[in-house]
């Protein structure tokens, strides 16, 4: 092992989870309303959002000072060290596949949880994909 490597049996058995975040914009509640995005900014997200979907925007007020946003909300994705991947860290699996197995037991990336915060009205897609790109 060379300077500054640590050993994935000290890794696996010490960590217990790994968490990424970012912090995104929240859209002013005031001056928030619905709209439809560029079909271009729809393809840059590349994932398959429902049908009835609603997206929202501002414009900005005099509560938000113009901006059309107001505050901050974080977004995060957790990966909990399992067993299954403790093992795979220990085997020293690609980070492809470790991620791949992490996310067939239900880890969200940041897309997906920022998605979420869409969904709710929270902030917008663009700002989503700002933030996890």
């Amino acid at each position: 092992m060379g300077a500054g490597q640590i050993d994935n049996n000290l890794l696996s058995s010490s960590v217990l989870c790994v968490l990424a975040q970012r912090l995104g914009r929240k859209l002013c509640p005031v001056c928030r309303q619905h709209y439809q995005p560029d079909p271009k900014v729809l393809t840059e997200i590349k994932t398959d959002l429902p049908p009835d979907m609603k997206f929202y925007h501002a414009d900005g007020c005099e509560e938000c000072h113009g901006l059309g946003y107001r505050g901050q909300t974080g977004i995060f994705e957790m990966l909990p060290f399992s067993d299954e991947i403790r093992l795979l860290i220990q085997r020293n699996t690609s980070v492809e596949d470790i991620a791949q197995a992490a996310r067939q037991a239900g880890m969200k990336t940041l897309r997906e949880a920022g998605l979420d915060k869409v969904r709710q009205g929270v902030t917008t897609l663009e700002e989503v994909i700002r933030v996890t790109t």
